[in-house]
C-alpha cells in the first residue's frame, strides 16, 4: 500500500489510471484503469459492481471520466489500450487472456471508435483462430437466447 502511494501521490485519478495502462507490470490493472477512463460521468459504480445511470442530458454527448487526459501523448490513452489489447505475455503465451482482450477492445472502442476497428478485427481473427483449433463455441450460453434487437447489424464504424 505505502509502495503504490509513494508511486502515486499527487496524481489523480485520471493520471494513476495513464501510468497503470503504460507500466508494462501493471498487466493485472490494466483493465481497471481502462473501465475507469471510459466510464461515463453519469454512471456512478458502487462496491461489488452495482451501477448506477442518471439521466442522460440530452442533446449533450455524455462524457467519459477520462476526457481530462484525451490529449496524452507519447504514448496515447487510444495507444495504449490497443497495445494492451493485443498483447501476449511473451514469459506464457499460454495465459493469453482473450475475453480479457475482448474486453479492452471494448474499452478502446468506447474512447476512439476509430482506433478500435483494427484492433477489433485483429481480436475477431484471434476468437476465430481459437475456436477452430480448440473445437470450443462460443461458450457462456452465447446465442442460447436467440438474436437481440441488434441482430444483423454491423456496429457504426467497423
Amino acid at each position: 500500500m505505502r509502495a503504490y502511494w509513494n508511486k502515486y501521490k499527487g496524481l489523480n485519478l485520471n493520471e494513476r489510471c495513464y501510468l497503470i495502462l503504460k507500466d508494462d507490470a501493471a498487466g493485472s490493472r490494466w483493465l481497471e484503469a481502462a473501465s475507469h477512463l471510459t466510464q461515463p460521468e453519469n454512471v456512478t459504480t458502487f462496491r461489488g459492481g452495482f451501477n448506477e445511470r442518471k439521466p442522460e442530458p440530452a442533446p449533450a454527448p455524455v462524457r467519459l471520466r477520462g476526457e481530462d487526459i484525451r490529449n496524452k501523448t507519447n504514448p496515447s490513452v487510444a495507444g495504449l489500450m490497443a497495445r494492451r489489447a493485443l498483447e501476449i505475455p511473451s514469459a506464457n503465451p499460454n495465459a493469453y487472456d482473450l475475453a480479457a482482450a475482448g474486453e479492452m477492445g471494448l474499452k478502446l472502442a468506447a474512447w476512439d471508435a476509430q482506433a478500435a476497428g483494427p484492433v477489433l478485427k485483429s481480436l475477431s481473427q484471434r476468437c476465430a483462430t481459437v475456436m477452430n483449433y480448440s473445437g470450443a463455441g462460443m461458450g457462456g450460453g452465447a446465442g442460447e437466447a436467440g438474436p437481440g434487437p441488434g441482430a444483423g447489424r454491423r456496429p457504426r464504424g467497423l
